[in-house]
């Protein structure tokens, strides 16, 4: 199974809690120096909390505060 991106449409209707608008709609919140996407996501969404990895050596950032 195809891993979904953090707020991407997709993902949402899967049930993902990541920001929508923080992730630009699943194409990351900006691009790393390496040109791989990072994401803000959620640590209860059940496709990404916990640090799931997803495709594209993609970097997840937790939103939530510690």
């Amino acid at each position: 199974m195809q891993k979904l991106s953090p707020g991407s449409e997709a993902a949402v209707k899967m049930g993902c809690l990541c920001p929508v608008l923080d992730n630009r709609n699943g194409h990351g919140a900006y691009i790393d120096v390496n040109g791989n996407p990072v994401f803000w996501f959620h640590h209860d969404c059940p496709l990404h909390g916990k640090s799931v990895k997803i495709p594209l050596n993609t970097e997840l950032i937790s939103e939530d505060k510690a």
